[in-house]
């Protein structure tokens, strides 16, 4: 921060996520730093009750039924299912329709791209897994903030800090600074 403010004569802001809003400390020197919070809806995933299958993937992979699983209550519309493999691929499904406590529909399959799952098939993953539930995204964005920030000749500062939900590890540093 210091080197962007003494020398390219920017102050520096930082994208920091909801959820680390929450621990007292990191939530004071964010505020403090002017950073923009991030709403970002697989922070407020939980787990689902139950385990979900695809009772037809060749046929329907949309099509997702559950044992044990309360979608009516634990679900919305418009919210996500999610599968976390191995600790380090998540699948996510847009919910469409919720036809009863143990049935729903996706508007589209779930999406395996870039993912490694372990050598399984989506049809194998979706036998009887566990899986967690996401919110509907709320329209808020924190673009218009950031671009507050950029009018006003300030940076944005990104950390590297990889994808919080399958890739821990840390990423390198990335600095971009645009014309004022």
């Amino acid at each position: 921060m210091f080197v962007l403010l003494s020398h390219a004569k920017r102050r520096v802001s930082f994208l920091v996520a909801e959820r680390l809003m929450k621990r007292k400390f990191v939530a004071a020197i964010a505020r403090a730093l002017g950073s923009v919070v991030l709403h970002r809806v697989w922070d407020r995933a939980r787990l689902g009750s139950g385990t979900i299958f695809a009772p037809d993937f060749a046929k329907n992979p949309r099509l997702i039924r559950g044992r044990g699983t309360r979608f009516n209550k634990e679900a919305d519309v418009g919210g996500y299912l999610m599968i976390v493999l191995g600790g380090k691929s998540v699948l996510r499904g847009e919910i469409e329709e919720i036809r009863s406590p143990e049935e729903l529909l996706l508007k589209r399959e779930f999406s395996n791209e870039g993912n490694d799952n372990g050598g399984l098939s989506l049809a194998d993953v979706l036998r009887d897994t566990t899986y967690s539930v996401a919110p509907k995204q709320k329209s808020s964005s924190p673009f218009g903030e950031v671009f507050e920030k950029f009018k006003g000749g300030g940076a944005i500062c990104l950390f590297p800090e990889g994808t919080s939900h399958d890739k821990p590890d840390l990423l390198p540093l990335k600095c971009k600074l645009f014309p004022t």
